[in-house]
């Protein structure tokens, strides 16, 4: 992150995340695990991963050392809170897309994971472009509003 900036780092790192979950979307039936699954699942995770520091140094690096603590946990909570509201929402995607499929039976269900992973990627699609607008950090050796060695 000290090369690239910390919208570039959590562009790309969202961008891997929305192609892992796309590409999961396309599983079926007839898939096998490597390519299906498992590669999928490593670059969702990947840029799941690469996305998650970006953030954490945009919602601490403003706070002093005074408010740290709080902003880290406030941080923290809204992952999880914001998880747990995002999976129950895919989940209900996906329950009305296979109840709605009148092929039934194991190709409804895989079809209704499918479009809860589509809406799942979409959602990282938009993050990433509200992403964009993510505070600029000063740089090391910078000097933003005065030298912070000195206080």
């Amino acid at each position: 992150m000290d090369r690239l900036s910390d919208r570039a780092v959590y562009f790309a790192g969202a961008l891997l995340t929305v192609v892992g979950l796309a590409w999961l979307s396309l599983l079926d039936l007839d898939g096998d695990y490597v390519t299906g699954v498992f590669v999928p699942s490593f670059v969702a995770m990947a840029g799941f991963g690469l996305s998650g520091l970006p953030l954490t140094v945009a919602a601490t690096s403003g706070a002093g050392e005074e408010h740290a603590g709080l902003a880290s946990g406030l941080l923290n909570a809204s992952r999880q809170i914001g998880g747990a509201v995002a999976l129950a929402a895919l989940v209900a995607v996906a329950t009305a897309v296979t109840g709605a499929d009148s092929s039934g039976g194991d190709e409804a269900l895989v079809h209704g994971y499918g479009a809860a992973l589509l809406v799942g990627a979409a959602l990282v699609a938009l993050a990433a472009l509200l992403g964009l607008g993510l505070p600029r950090r000063p740089r090391p050796g910078a000097s933003a509003g005065g030298d912070h060695a000195a206080r």
